[in-house]
């Protein structure tokens, strides 16, 4: 997959992303281009307060005491 990230002006807050290439399996490809899984991005913070890279992408669902 390839693809970018656009962060708000913080340097930290996702604002949008999207994907120009693709070759993954209809589950997790099929939803790179689906706005409702996309929106749930929106406003994430990219890192944790030690500066770590705080996302990720997980297959399945996730309870609901899950951090999203």
């Amino acid at each position: 997959m390839y693809g970018f990230m656009a962060l708000e002006g913080d340097a930290q807050t996702v604002k949008g992303f999207g994907f120009y290439e693709q070759a993954e399996t209809p589950g997790l490809g099929g939803e790179v281009d689906n706005p409702r899984w996309k929106s749930k991005w929106m406003g994430k913070q990219v890192y944790d307060a030690n500066g770590n890279v705080a996302l990720e992408v997980l297959k399945g669902a996730l309870a609901d005491s899950t951090p999203a």
